[in-house]
């Protein structure tokens, strides 16, 4: 993208959410929410790339190939070029400049495009889409079907970040340190795990008694081990306001990984975990009394 795109893009997403007079930390607050937003976009889309198949249009090769591989926005772009390549026609051939220049036109229109074959092989078209949006055009398509007999795409052609596994590894920073990911996605992540879990279990138990009553009794064991597992972790692992800056000149002298080093973020996460201790204590408090 150009940066003035980029910039354009950037600040119609921040408008819904902030304005010009907002202090520091107001701003903090509404940019998390901006945050927010894209994670469950991504969320939304990651699904639908799982659990989604995309509609292939012509049974061929490549566009089975394409729709394994692309995103399900990217694939739907590249089978409109197919769709396109098909009205296509290579109408000459000529050498130039070492370079194999294939003359492509449409049916019945005026529009023609030079797509040049180079010494290596590689295929280039006066369109220039591939440079520009990193996915082939029709032209190339057609040359790649019609006269160089090639059924799938070459991996060249295709790039990772168009890909379903585009995010399927570390992220580093420019010094090759690992970025540690964001607890508070993770947590989402853990959390939307689990509910579709016992949303599973839930139906199924419920269709008979006899299970019904086994996953209440075995879910109160599981409530009661979490509960006991936070109160461990809780008790034996206190925090305080001055452990928050320590953490953070920690973090600052860490070669390994990239934390965050926001101290309001911290402070939040330690006041949680108080309300959190102190929840349980009276819960334990009122339960000693019962007995």
């Amino acid at each position: 993208m150009k940066s003035t795109q980029l910039s354009e893009s950037l600040n119609a997403d921040l408008k819904e959410y902030l304005r010009s007079d907002y202090n520091l930390i107001q701003f903090f607050i509404h940019f998390e929410r901006v945050l927010n937003e894209k994670r469950y976009k991504e969320y939304e889309a990651e699904y639908a790339l799982s659990y989604k198949l995309p509609r292939i249009k012509v049974q061929v090769l490549m566009l089975i190939q394409t729709g394994d591989v692309y995103t399900k926005t990217i694939f739907e772009e590249f089978q409109d070029e197919y769709v396109g390549s098909l009205e296509l026609y290579v109408a000459n051939c000529v050498h130039k400049d070492d370079c194999l220049v294939y003359i492509v036109k449409a049916y019945q229109q005026s529009t023609m495009r030079e797509v040049k074959k180079d010494k290596d092989g590689n295929l280039s078209c006066s369109c220039w889409l591939f440079e520009m949006k990193g996915i082939l055009c029709s032209y190339v398509i057609k040359v790649l079907k019609d006269e160089m007999i090639i059924m799938e795409i070459p991996s060249q052609y295709v790039l990772k970040r168009w890909t379903k596994l585009a995010r399927a590894e570390i992220v580093q920073d420019y010094k090759g340190r690992e970025i540690q990911a964001d607890p508070k996605l993770e947590q989402s992540s853990r959390y939307k795990s689990l509910c579709s879990l016992f949303t599973m279990i839930s139906s199924q138990a419920s269709e008979l008694e006899e299970t019904y009553e086994d996953c209440v009794q075995e879910g109160k064991k599981l409530l009661a081990f979490v509960q006991n597992k936070l109160r461990i972790r809780i008790t034996n692992g206190p925090l305080n306001l001055n452990d928050a800056s320590s953490t953070m000149r920690m973090n600052e002298g860490s070669e390994n990984v990239i934390q965050a080093k926001g101290l309001k973020k911290r402070i939040d996460a330690i006041r949680g975990r108080r309300r959190i201790k102190s929840s349980l204590e009276k819960a334990l408090e009122t339960s000693r009394k019962k007995k």
